[in-house]
This record gives structure tokens, sequence and C-alpha cells, in this order.
């Protein structure tokens, strides 16, 4: 049994990151972890190119669980927006984000990059 803290960043799998400034907290039991993140923080995104992911406590055997993006203010954008679920999929030590029921990752256009407060609530667990 372990409990602790990591410093969520955001980043681009082509070029960019972004510390968010805000500590998610995590649970792990055996080989299983349960993350969960509430970011509300003023962030520029511009620099994130490339599938968006976002950092993750410890390294998940890829694929390995699942998660949702339970709320976003000010973070999606044009079709994510509209998009009633936004799934998570770990990969090693970060999460992409998934549209809805698609198998289209989330990508710069669908986030507000533009510098401003941004908000969103993430939970995930997986397996490691």
């Amino acid at each position: 049994y372990e409990e602790g803290q990591w410093e969520v960043v955001i980043t681009g799998e082509t070029s960019g990151s972004v510390s968010t400034g805000v500590n998610g907290n995590y649970v792990k039991v055996g080989n299983m972890v349960t993350a969960a993140v509430y970011v509300n923080a003023t962030l520029d995104l511009t620099s994130i190119s490339g599938v968006v992911n976002i950092s993750l406590p410890l390294a998940a055997l890829n694929w390995h669980g699942g998660g949702s993006l339970v709320y976003a203010n000010n973070f999606l954008a044009g079709t994510a927006e509209s998009d009633t679920y936004i799934g998570l999929r770990p990969l090693g030590a970060r999460v992409r984000m998934m549209k809805g029921s698609s198998t289209s990752w989330l990508s710069p256009t669908d986030i507000e990059t533009a510098s401003g407060q941004k908000a969103f609530m993430m939970h995930v667990t997986f397996q490691v």
C-alpha cells in the first residue's frame, strides 16, 4: 500500500512541456494505482505540439487501465468541447486523452492553448 502526490505536467508528443504547478494524489494497492487531480491554474499551452499527454505518478503498463476527464473549463476547444466523454489511456508515465467514442487523440487544436485560466479534473486507474 502506498499513497503519494506528483506534480502534474502537460506535454506534447512532438514538443512542449508545461508544469501546472499542481500536485495530484494517488493510491497504489498491489499493482493497481488510482490517481486523481484537479488543475485550476493560469496556463499557456502554446508550446504544446503533437498528441496531448498528462503526466502520471508512476509508469503504467501500456494500455492497462483507463479513466476520464470528468470536468473541463476553458481547457477543451473545437470538436472536443462538444464531446460528452474524454477517455484517458495510460501509456508509460503519461496518459493520453481520447475524444469520445472515437479513436482520435486530443491534439493542440482540441485544447485552449492561449494563456489563461484553465481547469480540468481527471481520474485514472491503471496497472503498474
